[in-house]
């Protein structure tokens, strides 16, 4: 598997995955600020996940390389903000877009019952970059030099 920094916000301003630290869609902009902030940085996004889910998944092999999307698809409950966001599932979709992906994670994970409770949050990151578009906004910087 090809070992690439991710920060997962547990607890944030918008919770979720993120491929970099830095920036305007970086994880350090949803905790800065925020009291009791949880986050942290993992090497792969299985790792970061699992943690976000706080269930044990599967050891993957050495050579596992995912296709598609991880996407953490969480529930604002309703009359809050993002920040209230409540985590529900996380995966690994392998799909041409990612509109399709989120669209595969809401027919696999929501229910009539978070829908009567709140409305979707996704936090997504390109696995698998195919056009310059896309690679720019799922790059992943092997140099940042966070403070995790």
């Amino acid at each position: 598997m090809v070992n690439k920094k991710i920060y997962a916000v547990k607890k944030g301003w918008k919770p979720g995955l993120y491929d970099q630290w830095y920036g305007e869609n970086g994880a350090q902009k949803q905790v800065d600020g925020y009291n009791g902030a949880k986050h942290r940085r993992f090497h792969n996004v299985m790792e970061a996940m699992e943690w976000m889910s706080g269930v044990d998944l599967d050891p993957m092999p050495e050579d596992f390389n995912p296709k598609g999307y991880a996407i953490t698809l969480m529930m604002i409950p309703k009359g809050r903000g993002e920040e209230w966001a409540e985590f529900v599932a996380a995966d690994i979709i392998d799909a041409s877009s990612q509109e399709m992906a989120e669209q595969e994670m809401m027919e696999k994970y929501w229910s009539t019952g978070h829908q009567s409770k709140g409305t979707p949050l996704f936090s997504t990151i390109n696995l698998n970059p195919e056009n310059e578009r896309e690679a720019r906004s799922s790059k992943f910087d092997l140099d940042d030099p966070s403070p995790f």
